[in-house]
This record gives structure tokens, sequence and C-alpha cells, in this order.
């Protein structure tokens, strides 16, 4: 109790500097709230974009894989005829894979890009 004693009189005198009152205080803060729930509005809609290029990017890169996949065979034959026998494996799953990230990554950026036009057109 003698605690709150001693801060009730530490902030009995108090005045603050420039005459602000309680009016003033509250504009501040009703506007420094709009900010924030502006703010939190834009980040829900930028993480629902983002899901949405997400969940796009991740079935073209397995459609992609799968194919890339189903046409392995036809993949190394073209990799022996220009590779030696021994790199032509290994070369025809590194052009699968370069073909897929970039199909998946490719589309990522075209589904960012659609929604954003969207929201300012």
């Amino acid at each position: 109790m003698e605690d709150d004693d001693k801060i009730k009189k530490l902030f009995d005198g108090f005045e603050p500097a420039g005459g602000s009152t309680d009016d003033a205080f509250m504009r501040r803060l009703r506007g420094s709230l709009d900010a924030v729930e502006h703010v939190r509005r834009d980040m829900a809609a930028e993480r629902r974009r983002n899901r949405t290029a997400v969940v796009a990017a991740a079935i073209a890169g397995f459609a992609s894989g799968l194919a890339a996949a189903l046409l392995m065979p036809v993949l190394v034959r073209v990799a022996e005829s220009l590779l030696p026998d021994s790199y032509a494996t290994t070369a025809a799953w590194m052009a699968a894979a370069a073909t897929t990230l970039t199909v998946a990554f490719s589309t990522y950026d075209i589904a960012q890009a659609w929604q954003r036009r969207g929201v300012r057109g």
C-alpha cells in the first residue's frame, strides 16, 4: 500500500509537456491502431497470395517431375548419343531436375504476378 501511495504522489503533479490532453492522445492512439490494422490486413492478404503461389508451384513441379521421370528412358538415350555412357544417366537426371526446378520457380513467379495484377486492376 505504501508503494502505491508513493507512486501516486510522484505522478500527482505531473503535467505533460505541450499541454497534451486525453483527446489528443486518443486520436494518436486510434491513428496508430488503424495503421497497425491496415498492415495486418495487408500481411494476411500477402500470406494468402503466397500460399496460392506455392500450391501452384508444387503442382507444376510435381507434374514436371513426373513427366521427366516417365520420359527418362528417352532422355538417357539422347544423353548417350551426346556423352560417354558413364555420364549419360547423370546428365539426363540433372537435366530433368533443372527443368523441374525451372518450371516450379517460374510457376511461382507467374502466380505471384497474376495475383498482384488482380489486386491492382
